[in-house]
């Protein structure tokens, strides 16, 4: 369910030691600390694909919630894009 899968996603991000808004929603925001533009870009090269930068928040980046199979994929790119 996308509750158990938001919750996945934000916890591997906090654990990781990044800032998750808090969200209700089908996406979570993260401060990535980092170029959210060059993140999407890496993630694309692995065909995971993050949301559009939204400029003043250039190093947050939006991550739509997919099943909890997507999300568990996501994260592995994620750990190999943010290292």
């Amino acid at each position: 369910d996308n509750r158990a899968a938001r919750a996945f996603t934000t916890k591997w991000f906090t654990d990781a030691g990044y800032t998750v808004v808090p969200s209700q929603a089908n996406f979570i925001l993260v401060q990535l600390k980092r170029d959210a533009g060059a993140f999407r870009d890496a993630c694309a090269k692995h065909d995971v694909l993050v949301g559009r930068v939204f400029p003043p928040l250039t190093t947050h980046t939006r991550v739509s919630i997919g099943t909890m199979d997507e999300m568990q994929r996501a994260v592995q790119v994620f750990k190999q894009v943010l290292a």
